[in-house]
């Protein structure tokens, strides 16, 4: 006999029992057989089935499953009304892992569906590669392409793993290499366009209008290396930084050397807006560069 669930999966006049894999110590989930043959062909399948007392002590049927209580748990609070039970939140990749692989075998559709929403909802911000691996998995090509474009934002930190050991195991060394690949095509790219930019003669044509390079003269301050040095160490420092994160959503504006006060009033607004400009060419460069990891 194993203990029992907690709410709502403890109703005494519940028809069927649910038992976890834990070992020594499994949970019982006492839940209603209506219940989940609405929401899983599996377990309508499964129903039509004599259902032997496997434990003596209990007076309905015991189902052993071979999922733990937590993965139990969460795939069942998504077949019952949110009224009785919240809607469940997966809280790692992993987590997500697990009960899809749960609600594939029980073959449940929509919570499938909705798990994979959930992935790119949850953890396509901040773990772009756990996301990436579980895609290619399951064969999601658009959550692949999503994940790979959304790590081309983050630093990549040698003490810090761009994923979890677990997500990581679900694709091969090739496929991470290819990610890897991706990331660099997408870094010369973005650092291609932005020496192009910033060969660009200053016309009346040029989005940005005129360089801040060719209508002011600084009066020479102490202390000021002038417009035109900033900007091509300004240039040469952007296209350094999209090379390191080709998918980054700002350019430092920084003083990449000093200038006066007067310069900075004149070229601040100008590279404010020649950036905006600079982001939206690097975005269409990057968006040519393709990844391809699954299999046509």
């Amino acid at each position: 006999m194993g203990a029992t669930a907690k709410p709502p999966f403890d109703n005494p006049d519940a028809d069927i029992i649910l038992r976890s894999s834990d070992q020594p110590h499994p949970t019982d989930f006492r839940v209603f057989k209506f219940l989940l043959s609405l929401a899983s062909p599996f377990f309508a399948a499964a129903f039509t089935l004599p259902q032997p007392l496997v434990d003596s002590s209990e007076d309905v049927p015991v189902m052993e499953m071979e999922e733990n209580a937590k993965t139990l748990r969460t795939i069942l609070g998504f077949c019952y009304p949110i009224s009785v039970h919240p809607l469940p939140r997966l809280t790692t990749p992993e987590d997500v892992r697990a009960i899809f692989q749960a609600a594939e075998k029980f073959e449940m559709k929509g919570i499938q569906n909705h798990i994979r929403e959930a992935l790119v909802d949850e953890f396509l911000e901040d773990k772009p590669v756990s996301v990436f691996a579980i895609a290619c998995h399951y064969g999601w090509k658009e959550v692949v392409d999503q994940a790979a474009y959304r790590f081309l934002a983050l630093p990549i930190l040698v003490d810090s793993p761009p994923a979890d050991e677990s997500s990581l195991d679900l694709i091969s060394a090739a496929t991470y290499t290819r990610l890897l690949r991706y990331r660099k095509e997408c870094g010369e790219a973005a650092k291609s366009e932005v020496i192009r930019l910033a060969e660009v003669g200053a016309t009346s044509t040029a989005p940005w209008g005129e360089k801040p390079t060719t209508s002011h003269v600084c009066l020479k301050k102490s202390g000021c290396d002038g417009v035109g040095n900033w900007w091509a160490l300004w240039m040469l420092r952007s296209a350094e930084a999209f090379m390191d994160i080709p998918g980054r959503s700002k350019i430092d504006l920084e003083a990449p050397s000093p200038i006066c006060r007067d310069c900075k009033r004149y070229l601040m607004p100008k590279v404010r807006k020649y950036e905006a400009v600079m982001l939206g060419c690097i975005r269409k460069k990057i968006s040519a560069v393709k990844i391809n990891v699954l299999q046509q």
